[in-house]
């Protein structure tokens, strides 16, 4: 018999708070939300740890608090040894009789409910949006008798196998598009080369341009930031190809009495610190902007920026390599400062940003075909699951 229910009523959590600090040698199966998208726990060490989690067990259902747009829902696997803990930033489902963890994931995998945790998460946004589990509370879901579930499990792993693996197919091709536009790249600026050609030189960026930078006008200060109307970017602008749109407005009282400068189109962004991969990343303004001091920008003449732009997004992985600090390396002024440049003669610059643009207008075409593709891919997947948990289940899998 079907039981009509609510994930509130589901939501059983029986772990509890450990500070790894007291387990000084222990190892453990942490259940991180970066180690989500490897599908596999990591293994760390009690030291490296720098935080309180909770306690976990097999067949606990995980669902992300952190921006509920990235649909992150994780079944805990049986234990190999170690003792499970999970990051707080988790809502904990524990096993409940009756109830297979395998259909409880994927029935909140659904879009529907995504879209409906999305919709009521708080904070201010991307990686400080967070779902309070109250929010789930009033979700519905029917739960079949368990032989039921397991073969709408069956189903759903079996029509997703095969679309998952042209999933991974498009993420190789992905992936390799990354490498040769990173080879074009390097190879039009001699980026790594030791000899350079006849004509060129090396140079740097603090000998070609002006570096300068910003800064983030105080949060307490509303005559700073209400009816701004200066555009005022920071540093998740920098995985743009070019920014159009600024990030926030600030006000001219903010402008005058602040370290904000507002920087002319053509300026040169690169990223001193940033989420993800954002640190080194290299974008130009295309409207007047301030910026925030995770920025690093760069005035030169209005010849020598196109070349110079391709030099520093084929130095990106170089300059990330440079950045210094703790858990999150920065860059700084210096930093970007002292990044080489291999400059060919000015009447050669044109000529090789012309060459590049078009190698990499070619992997542009391809990048954006493969986003179309997950796109449609997604859109399956999503159709299979609401079928799956339609009450036609039953005769799609059997006629």
């Amino acid at each position: 018999m079907t039981i009509q229910t609510t994930l509130g009523e589901l939501r059983v959590d029986n772990s509890h708070t450990l500070d790894p600090s007291k387990f000084a040698g222990q190892a453990f199966d942490l259940y991180s939300v970066p180690s989500h998208e490897t599908g596999q726990p990591e293994v760390a060490q009690a030291e490296a740890i720098g935080s309180a989690k909770r306690t976990t067990a097999p067949g606990t259902v995980l669902l992300c608090k952190i921006n509920p747009r990235i649909n992150r829902v994780w079944v805990v696997g049986p234990k190999n040894g170690l003792p499970q803990i999970a990051s707080t930033e988790w809502i904990q489902f524990g096993p409940t009789d009756g109830l297979e963890p395998a259909y409880l994931a994927w029935y909140m995998r659904q879009q529907w409910v995504r879209d409906h945790l999305a919709a009521n998460a708080s904070g201010v946004g991307g990686s400080l949006m967070r779902v309070r589990p109250k929010i789930l509370d009033d979700i519905p879901i029917n739960i079949p008798p368990v032989g039921e579930q397991r073969r709408i499990v069956a189903e759903i792993d079996e029509q997703l196998s095969r679309l998952e693996a042209g999933v991974a197919a498009l993420k190789r091709v992905q992936a390799n598009l990354k490498r040769y536009r990173a080879a074009a790249l390097a190879e039009i600026t001699h980026i790594d080369n030791k000899a350079l050609p006849a004509g060129w030189h090396w140079s740097s960026v603090g000998e070609l341009a002006r570096v300068g930078t910003g800064a983030t006008p105080k949060r307490d200060r509303r005559d700073y930031w209400q009816g701004g109307t200066v555009p005022w970017v920071t540093s998740g602008v920098a995985n743009q190809p070019i920014v159009t749109e600024p990030t926030e407005f600030i006000t001219e009282t903010a402008l005058q009495e602040t370290n904000c400068k507002v920087y002319p189109p053509g300026t040169l962004l690169v990223a001193m610190y940033g989420e993800g991969k954002t640190r080194g990343m290299c974008t130009e303004l295309a409207v007047p902007a301030a910026t925030n001091q995770a920025l690093a920008a760069i005035q030169t003449t209005e010849k020598l920026r196109p070349f110079l732009k391709r030099v520093l997004q084929a130095s990106y992985e170089r300059t990330r390599g440079v950045a210094s600090g703790g858990v999150q390396p920065n860059l700084n002024l210096s930093h970007v400062r002292a990044i080489r440049v291999p400059l060919p003669p000015p009447h050669e610059q044109q000529e090789l940003v012309e060459e590049i643009d078009r190698r990499l207008s070619v992997i542009d075409e391809l990048e954006t075909q493969i986003t179309a593709d997950f796109v449609r891919a997604e859109r399956l997947k999503q159709s299979i699951l609401q079928q799956a948990f339609s009450t036609t289940l039953s005769s799609m899998s059997r006629n």
